[in-house]
């Protein structure tokens, strides 16, 4: 009898505790698609982060419709209990509006990976941003290319000149339409390439949204149209990267003993997942960009110590560099076999 009691009485102080510590700490994390493997990669970071003081509420996914991200945005900020809001935009251009609906109740949100415009965020005390800089990840992808390619002077001599013509073909595969990240990796991985002197030429581009089977399906469209073409492939993520492999893999005169980029060409993907990290192991693709999901997820926890005046921290003791006032961005490196 006395070991119920102890034991009921225990359990009430547990459940007692357990509201006050939910009460106080709970925290709202919106993604926008459950499909995307870096996005949800980051996302468990960002769980192990906080789950040792703070309580997230279970991610809601917007399936891709920032009108329903809307919607599931606006009805967490209603309930007191929450205190923070971390938010994956479908659209970056929603974030003005979902600024202006959090500072009606003061309360802070961090938008992560998919970068609002420097203007929507200028002067504001209680949104901030936390990712990678896409800048950077484009120009180490042209760096990679770089040391596989050799000089540019040698590259009409080389083995990587298919069609002898003297210019490097590009095939370019960015995200989404609306992602910054999509247009500055290709944009700064292209125009760095000119700068270390080799003659471009675009062979085609296209957007695959970040997926494996869209970029399949849309190279297996123009496969043989382009094939004697391609010298190397620029891709805005491993997903996509991985699309071109797995159907370059399926094509007749493709030999399982040789690894792809042997075969083919190089194939330079950005964010080293777990797959993609195995690709190169692979030689499927020739190496990837840390897009630093575990670094990322660190600056939020502190950031949202900051805003939420937790652990004794503030923006005095904040260790990083806040660009523009209110971006936090995390460094990349590469990844390949040698690494």
């Amino acid at each position: 009898m006395k070991y119920k009691t102890i034991k009921i009485l225990f359990l009430i102080q547990l459940l007692s505790l357990s509201s006050c510590f939910n009460s106080s700490n709970n925290i709202s994390i919106f993604i926008y698609s459950k499909t995307d493997t870096f996005i949800n990669s980051l996302k468990d970071e960002i769980i192990k982060e906080f789950k040792d003081s703070y309580y997230i509420n279970n991610p809601f996914y917007a399936e891709e419709d920032q009108l329903y991200q809307n919607e599931q945005i606006a009805k967490e900020l209603e309930i007191d209990k929450n205190k923070l809001f971390l938010v994956n935009l479908v659209d970056r251009l929603a974030t003005s509006s979902v600024v202006e609906k959090a500072n009606t109740i003061k309360k802070p949100v961090i938008f992560f990976n998919r970068e609002p415009l420097v203007q929507d965020l200028k002067g504001q005390k209680l949104a901030y941003y936390v990712g990678s800089s896409a800048k950077d990840e484009g120009i180490m992808q042209a760096e990679l290319a770089h040391e596989i390619l050799g000089p540019s002077d040698n590259f009409k001599s080389s083995k990587h000149d298919k069609n002898n013509d003297g210019k490097l073909g590009v095939l370019c595969i960015k995200g989404s339409l609306w992602h910054q990240d999509s247009e500055l990796r290709s944009r700064y991985a292209l125009s760095t390439l000119k700068d270390y002197g080799y003659d471009i030429n675009i062979v085609t581009t296209f957007n695959a949204d970040w997926s494996k089977d869209i970029s399949y399906e849309k190279f297996s469209s123009m496969y043989e149209s382009i094939k004697n073409d391609i010298e190397i492939v620029i891709s805005g993520n491993d997903d996509m990267a991985l699309g071109i492999v797995q159907y370059l893999k399926e094509q007749e005169e493709y030999d399982p003993n040789i690894p792809i980029i042997e075969q083919y060409y190089p194939i330079i993907g950005v964010d080293a997942t777990s797959v993609g990290r195995q690709a190169v192991e692979d030689g499927d693709i020739s190496g990837t960009i840390i897009n630093d999901a575990i670094a990322q997820a660190k600056a939020i926890r502190s950031l949202a110590d900051v805003l939420l005046k937790k652990n004794g921290k503030s923006f005095d003791n904040f260790e990083y560099d806040l660009d523009d006032g209110n971006f936090v961005h995390c460094k990349s490196k590469p990844y390949t076999k040698n690494l």
